[in-house]
């Protein structure tokens, strides 16, 4: 009696193939949780009138406790003994608890980004794909069209001819980092136009230096996460390949991003040079904020692709001939067949999507 249980794949949960860990779904959830709080917290400050800008630091809970929960999870010991060592030290010399976290924060903040990035696209990754490749369906969703449009895909491509391609992973290099941080500035827009609105903001600049490095470096570690996330379609070179020609999925991704958000950074950077003639601290504030974004997204970029990065690419590298041991449309007339896969059926391509 043959024993073997046979596994169907379908296009609405690739749960037969999976990236995801226990310890993904934990930071996820984790962060998940903690961001809410936060919010729910600094919602609660601002209603009743006792929101300061130094109650900002409760928006790092999440990425900090998830840059905890990496490094117990890879055991790597070192980065929170010096953590201990350095706060009871500091403690000893007089600073405060505040200071003493921002001092550290960076280090265990930028880890929780590395979780967080990597939970994230081990959790999508197929489900993109295979989101991706239902966009010939023509059964259309709410969900389809915002995939569509987030990548470009229903203006550049013909989605009733789409494929996705596994082509190969780019080598990583430092110099290949700036173009990533350059998103991360147009990503950071909102956050430069909110400096030169919020007198209270770049005040604090002169003012309360703490409040506002508390504010800048909490708010910049969010900036990188969105767009390390899209950075895995530009290292396996994922792209989509139709009668119109191939066609990359982080291309389209940053194009979305170029559109979205480079009319705000140009609004920022108008109001920044008017708001500048009467008031020098707000043009000092919002160019001190594009620099904690410009080194928190580079040094988080250069972390990930570096330690995190490699592996998940050997993952994905050995599970796609599972995920995708055949493509869609080698079985479909006018389209290559591989030869060494023996049986192919063909059909007329008005078929491929009916029961």
């Amino acid at each position: 009696m043959n024993s073997k249980k046979k596994v169907k794949a379908t296009s609405d949960s690739p749960d037969w193939v999976t990236l995801s860990r226990s310890r993904d779904k934990l930071a996820i959830a984790v962060f998940t949780i903690l961001l809410l709080a936060a919010i729910a917290y600094m919602a609660f400050l601002y209603v009743t009138d006792d929101f300061t800008i130094k109650d900002w630091i409760w928006m790092s809970a999440p990425l900090f406790t998830c840059g905890i929960l990496y490094f117990f999870s890879i055991r790597m010991w070192s980065p929170l003994i010096f953590a201990g060592v350095f706060c009871v030290l500091s403690f000893g010399l007089g600073f405060e608890y505040t200071e003493s976290y921002l001092l550290i924060l960076p280090i265990v903040g930028i880890a929780g980004v590395m979780s967080i990035v990597d939970s994230l696209q081990r959790s999508t990754f197929f489900n993109l794909v295979l989101g991706v490749e239902n966009l010939r369906n023509e059964r259309q969703t709410l969900k389809s069209k915002l995939m569509a449009s987030a990548f470009g895909l229903s203006e550049m491509v013909d989605v009733n001819s789409v494929q996705v391609e596994f082509y190969k992973k780019n080598r990583f290099s430092v110099r290949n980092g700036f173009k990533p941080v350059v998103l991360c500035l147009l990503c950071g827009s909102p956050l430069f136009i909110y400096i030169t609105l919020s007198p209270s903001i770049w005040l604090s600049f002169e003012n309360d230096i703490q409040s506002f490095v508390t504010f800048i470096l909490t708010t910049s570690m969010y900036v990188p996460i969105t767009v390390l996330t899209l950075n895995l379609l530009k290292t396996l070179d994922i792209g989509v390949r139709s009668r119109r020609g191939t066609y990359g999925l982080y291309d389209g991704a940053k194009s979305t991003i170029h559109k979205m958000m480079g009319p705000l950074f140009l609004m920022g950077i108008v109001l920044m040079t008017i708001g500048g003639l009467n008031y020098f601290d707000m043009v000092i504030a919002t160019v001190a904020s594009m620099a904690f974004v410009i080194a928190v997204s580079f040094v988080s970029y250069v972390a990930y692709s570096t330690l995190r990065e490699s592996m998940l690419v050997k993952d994905i590298t050995l599970k796609w001939d599972i995920f995708r041991p055949v493509s869609m449309f080698d079985s479909l007339n006018g389209y290559e067949v591989d030869e060494d896969v023996p049986g192919i059926p063909f059909r007329n391509r008005d078929e491929i999507f009916k029961a």
